[in-house]
């Protein structure tokens, strides 16, 4: 199982109390970390994907969303799905009865 330093842990930790979000894929499975932001924003988020790196599957990736007729650009990052991202999860999200 992967172990999260500590002061990573703490970045992750500050990371979910802002704009970062935990979810799980599959029932049974594993959760993995998400984060996105403006394309104005893209430095903060480059910098959180290269301080993390290790646990995410792929480069950020480029979006577009539309919001009341407007297009924003984005870019998003989602990790590898780990049990030590599941522990966070339990920690910050409740769960009801025969959920996940």
């Amino acid at each position: 199982m992967v172990v999260l330093p500590s002061y990573i842990k703490g970045v992750i930790v500050g990371l979910l109390l802002s704009d970062a979000w935990l979810n799980m894929g599959n029932p049974g499975g594993q959760a993995r970390l998400g984060l996105k932001q403006s394309l104005k924003h893209a430095g903060y988020l480059l910098s959180v994907f290269f301080m993390l790196a290790h646990y995410f599957k792929s480069y950020p990736k480029f979006g577009l969303a539309k919001l009341k007729g407007k297009v924003f650009p984005y870019l998003t990052i989602s990790s590898r799905s780990l049990a030590c991202f599941t522990e966070l999860y339990y920690q910050f999200y409740v769960t009801l009865p025969g959920s996940t």
